[in-house]
């Protein structure tokens, strides 16, 4: 088995734990961008760590498009794509019929018709968009890799500037719609993961640009969080999109400090760790789990009220209380899970050479 680098491990890690935060605030049943007008220390500390799980998304994509790129050109092809595609497709039922049948025998509410299509189907049907918009972007990854190798530095660069025109700075302008979705947010990253690595870009080289692509639209997106928090007294829809620009897979601030925290995140020196390593390969796990609808009901609804903490001192303490409770226990199910498949897996060799 490959040892997978351990600062490519910690990233996935500090993504997951960002997209949980981020859950945990933005499913929640108390809806803290309405149900405090105004601005409030906890209010505003809320909306910033819990808005972070686009740039989690990003980093955990950019991982992927990093090695992916990295591939020999002859392991480049639909074969490499189906097999990849099956591996991802093979823990994502596991989980969606193992959740659907607890939820049944729990009898939890929310269990319809259309739940029961999905959990079957969960791919086809986008029960969770990530692996669904993973899987797609994967068929179309051997041919869209070739046609960026076609491109010389300048037009690879153009490229980058058009997409990052129409799909991201577009979005900064509310309800422009000119086609901008989490598959064009894979297209744009991969495209500059390639240019990355062509002009061999490293934090080492570039830091200044580094950090200012990290902090500089970070800071004002918290800026307009403030400025909209503040609208909202007198205005609903400033209330209501007052985290509008955090918000966004394909948006300028996702994007520009995704990369700049992945460029980073290469630069560490972490020798091989087994429990980074250990942690980072049940992440995958964590999201589908908690992002299971009656799961996300049950979690956001019932056991982390959010409304009941709001005014305490410790709010913020609470969050990040209830982020690692779920990424632990995340952790745990998909250790089981782990254990299943490889249970199944020694038990089939072993029926093969029977036979």
């Amino acid at each position: 088995m490959v040892k997978k680098q351990s600062n490519f491990q910690l990233l996935k890690i500090l993504a997951m734990l960002m997209i949980v935060s981020h859950h945990l605030v933005s499913k929640n049943a108390f809806n803290v961008d309405t149900e405090i007008v105004g601005l409030t220390t906890n209010k505003l500390l809320l909306q910033i760590l819990g808005n972070n799980a686009f740039i989690g998304n990003n980093l955990f994509f950019l991982i992927s498009a990093w090695f992916l790129s990295s591939k020999a050109e002859d392991s480049i092809n639909l074969k490499y794509s189906f097999s990849s595609c099956v591996r991802l497709e093979r823990i994502v039922l596991f989980y969606s019929i193992s959740l659907l049948c607890l939820s049944l025998i729990l009898n939890r509410g929310g269990v319809s018709l259309i739940l029961v299509l999905k959990s079957i189907f969960p791919t086809l049907f986008g029960l969770w968009w990530y692996p669904t918009t993973y899987i797609v972007f994967l068929l179309m990854w051997p041919f869209y890799h070739k046609g960026l190798k076609t491109l010389d530095d300048d037009n690879l660069k153009k490229c980058i500037v058009v997409m990052f025109g129409v799909w991201s700075v577009s979005t900064l302008i509310p309800y422009v719609d000119l086609g901008s979705n989490n598959f064009c947010a894979f297209l744009m990253l991969y495209a500059v993961v390639v240019y990355i690595k062509r002009k061999r870009i490293t934090y080492s080289n570039y830091k200044m640009q580094c950090v200012a692509v990290i902090i500089i639209p970070y800071l004002l997106a918290v800026l307009s969080i403030i400025v909209l928090d503040v609208l909202g007294t007198r205005l609903n829809a400033a209330a209501t999109y007052s985290c509008y620009y955090l918000r966004g897979n394909f948006r300028p601030v996702s994007m520009l400090v995704s990369i700049g925290i992945f460029i980073w995140g290469v630069s560490w020196k972490i020798k091989y760790d087994w429990w980074i390593n250990y942690i980072a390969n049940a992440t995958f796990g964590v999201y589908l789990i908690h992002m299971y609808p009656t799961v996300m009901k049950y979690l956001f609804s019932d056991v982390f009220d959010l409304s009941k903490y709001i005014d305490k001192n410790y709010c913020i303490f609470y969050l990040m209380y209830g982020t690692m409770t779920i990424f632990l226990l995340g952790i745990i199910i998909d250790t089981l899970r782990e254990g299943i498949f490889c249970a199944a897996e020694k038990l089939r060799k072993l029926i093969v050479i029977r036979e």
